[in-house]
């Protein structure tokens, strides 16, 4: 039997990684599409077990001709850090559209698309990452046309995801790192703000179920909930990482204001994903511990690589 073929974006980003890795698990036979060379730092491990293509320099057309393609991972995405609102729309916006289009093209029958809770009805006046919120929800416009009924579409709408190895400026990596080291004091908001915080291997368990389950789904726009429908203040977060980690830091609560309009609850709600029988299982203090463990691992490779200079 031949093995179903996965197109997915952002193969090099934390979450792509992790999945691109449960889809090799699992027997898919894997094809990243990610934006130019640079951008591939995470994927040379798996090199001989994927197919990589750059869309500076093919044509994504051929892409799908060549391809068997069964079903789009949907996962890059572009925060807007870099200030281009062009970067922001064409990856999270034009990259997303010109897919679908050819999936229409070329009969694939199955799009899967990465979304965020930031992008949930309230949210809107949200200051922070304003334009990589605005784009979510276009894209999700987009995906909810009728034009693409003949479509069945997952829109994977994420809590707060946390993990090992994530990007170092985001929130839970950069508390974790700074309780490790020990730093002397934390400056935070009065961290009230409660949020459904979701490990990545959850995460990654849910697109694996959503996709050996696709047919459970009606044809055109899904939208699936991702979280465990649990929900801690960010305090209660931060304390708990502190005492696993027997942290000496000292949190300073309310040292630091709120955002504009700050987003003070999230959860996941009951969508037909959980109906289906796909449930999180990895409690937070063990995500916790397994980042912990990361990178402690990591810095005593770093402490091996400098003792041998």
């Amino acid at each position: 039997m031949e093995k179903l073929k996965i197109l997915i974006t952002g193969g090099n980003g934390f979450l792509g990684v992790n999945i691109i890795n449960a889809l090799l698990k699992n027997k898919f036979d894997v094809v990243v599409l990610e934006k130019n060379r640079n951008f591939t730092s995470k994927l040379s491990h798996f090199t001989n077990d994927i197919k990589i293509f750059f869309s500076d320099d093919n044509d994504l057309e051929e892409i799908f001709r060549t391809n068997n393609i069964h079903s789009i991972l949907h996962c890059a995405t572009n925060y807007g850090k870099s200030g281009l609102n062009s970067e922001v729309i064409e990856t999270n916006i034009l990259m997303p559209i010109k897919l679908l289009e050819l999936c229409k093209k070329y009969e694939v029958k199955y799009y899967i698309n990465t979304d965020t809770f930031y992008n949930k009805v309230g949210n809107e006046d949200y200051t922070f990452l304003r334009e990589y919120i605005k784009s979510k929800k276009h894209i999700c416009d987009w995906l909810k046309l009728s034009s693409y009924n003949e479509i069945r579409i997952l829109n994977m709408k994420l809590e707060h995801i946390y993990g090992p190895d994530d990007n170092a400026d985001k929130f839970v990596p950069m508390i974790i790192k700074k309780l490790m080291n020990n730093e002397k004091e934390i400056n935070l908001t009065f961290g009230e703000q409660k949020r459904d915080f979701i490990f990545v291997d959850d995460v990654v368990s849910a697109f694996i179920f959503a996709i050996n389950n696709i047919d459970k789904f009606h044809t055109g726009y899904n939208e699936l909930s991702v979280g465990t429908s649990k929900v801690i203040t960010i305090k209660e977060f931060v304390m708990t990482a502190k005492n696993i980690i027997d942290s000496k830091s000292i949190l300073n609560f309310g040292k630091l204001p709120y955002r504009d309009n700050e987003i003070m609850f999230s959860s996941a709600k009951l969508s037909s994903l959980q109906e289906n029988g796909w449930k999180s299982i990895i409690s937070l203090k063990e995500g916790l511990k397994k980042i912990i463990e990361f990178e402690k691992n990591r810095q005593n490779e770093l402490i091996k690589t400098d003792n041998k200079f």
